[in-house]
């Protein structure tokens, strides 16, 4: 399991934000910072890391940049980023905009929160 520090997740003077480890750790990554770290449970919890994961997976996937994807929901930059980092929590709504934004049929980009959970908790 990869190990890091907050400062891995601090943003450049431009707001985009600097990843330090492989993407497919990140999910596991960002589990450790929490745990390593006095945050609370319900904010950062694995599954709630999860969907900021599969969320942010799904943007890449989809070829836009977090400024691409704040365009076509109407927001700025730094809600992309605060979501993607786990600082801010996205309602369904949200979800369902976001994952149209990407393209994504909601309930497929859900079914695959849903499979993560299902692991991380199993």
């Amino acid at each position: 399991m990869a190990v890091i520090t907050r400062q891995t997740f601090i943003s450049n003077p431009q707001n985009i934000p600097k990843w330090d480890i492989p993407d497919r750790d990140i999910f596991e990554a960002l589990s450790s910072l929490r745990r390593s770290v006095d945050m609370p449970g319900s904010a950062f919890s694995d599954a709630s890391l999860h969907v900021t994961f599969v969320l942010r997976e799904a943007r890449k996937n989809a070829g836009l940049t977090q400024v691409q994807l704040a365009v076509a929901l109407g927001k700025p930059q730094s809600f992309v980023a605060k979501v993607e980092r786990g600082e801010r929590r996205i309602g369904i709504v949200e979800f369902i905009e976001w994952a149209n934004a990407l393209g994504i049929a909601a309930v497929d980009l859900f079914a695959k929160v849903e499979q993560g959970i299902r692991t991380t908790t199993a």
